[in-house]
């Protein structure tokens, strides 16, 4: 195991290494209050450890994630939040339970069927009207120094170009917004699709 992987390994030095990484995640949290409603159910996919659960309502959050230590992190920094461990692919939730679903930096580290089946799942939960914000990681074609320094951290093995994360989006999701942006020193890729 490499000084990296332990890193990312452990949730405290992972959340506070990235949030500077990040300029604390100014600019994915201005996105996020501005196109996610604060009051409505929440599903945080692949929450890690929690850093976007204050955006919402404690009582309609859930955030599920398959690290248990990222878990626990999250619990005793928001103790009134729900965070559960769980896989993606197999939600826990009813159909049609959450108004809209997060799904930040979890598919880079997901290949083409795995990725699809979290999305699948995730357009399983959705009520119709509900809303699905996908934040990832992009490889732009000209990725600066610091993008390419983050990439080579990161444990994600499938960081797509911009253009392939729409075909994840497939069926009854409907994209209204697409963008790319950077945060702190990172580049993403923004796409808010709605259920039909």
């Amino acid at each position: 195991m490499t000084l990296i992987d332990r890193l990312v390994e452990n949730p405290y030095t992972f959340h506070y290494l990235r949030k500077i990484a990040e300029a604390n995640y100014r600019a994915t949290k201005r996105r996020m209050l501005d196109l996610l409603d604060p009051d409505a159910p929440t599903l945080d996919l692949g929450c890690g450890t929690g850093e976007f659960a204050p955006l919402f309502r404690a009582e309609g959050y859930v955030g599920i994630d398959i690290s248990l230590p990222y878990l626990r992190f999250a619990k005793r920094r928001m103790p009134r939040y729900g965070f559960a461990l769980a896989q993606g692919q197999e939600l826990p939730l009813a159909d049609g339970s959450v108004g809209q679903v997060l799904i930040n930096g979890v598919l880079h580290h997901l290949g083409e069927e795995l990725a699809r089946r979290l999305v699948g799942e995730a357009r399983r939960v959705l009520r119709s009207g509900g809303r699905l914000l996908l934040i990832e990681d992009i490889e732009p074609e000209r990725p600066p120094l610091t993008t390419r320094l983050i990439h080579a951290m990161d444990a994600g093995e499938h960081i797509r170009a911009r253009q392939d994360y729409p075909d994840l989006l497939e069926g009854d999701l409907e994209i209204e917004r697409e963008e790319e942006y950077r945060s702190g020193l990172c580049v993403y890729g923004l796409w808010l699709a709605r259920r039909r």
